[in-house]
């Protein structure tokens, strides 16, 4: 749910149009309310679908709490702490290189679905339709 100020926010200001996140320094609608575990800030706006907008992830190390990076290795080496004492369920997500990237899509209007829906029922009619009748013709020709 959005915060008040978000929709103050949203409806005083327009997103600036843009051609590459370069083009989105100048977007002042972008706050930072709190910094990164590093102390890094990750407020300024990007570049998607032509428009600049504020980038609403963060990023977490997604480790159960008695895995543990093993210092002084190579990228992706870990080991289980030596307190675990096999409560943990050893959980973690995926290892993704740091070139995966994300794609934001505009909203295509109620009217996909609907089209969708109906060209799926169409489709669907014609194929019963047609089994029927080829089971018919069949049973005429005493071939089903």
């Amino acid at each position: 749910e959005m915060e008040e100020a978000d929709r103050t926010m949203m409806e005083t200001s327009s997103l600036l149009t843009c051609s590459s996140t370069k083009d989105c320094s100048k977007a002042s609608y972008c706050t930072v309310s709190s910094s990164d575990e590093d102390g890094s800030s990750s407020s300024s706006a990007v570049c998607a679908g032509n428009v600049c907008v504020c980038p609403r992830s963060h990023y977490h190390l997604a480790l159960d709490e008695s895995i543990e990076a093993v210092p002084n290795n190579s990228t992706g080496r870990y080991r289980v702490k030596d307190d675990d004492e096999g409560v943990s369920a050893m959980y973690t997500e995926p290892y993704w290189s740091s070139t995966v990237g994300v794609r934001v899509y505009r909203d295509a209007g109620d009217r996909t679905g609907t089209w969708a829906l109906g060209a799926g029922l169409v489709v669907a009619i014609v194929a019963f339709a047609s089994t029927w009748s080829l089971k018919n013709k069949l049973k005429k020709e005493k071939l089903y």
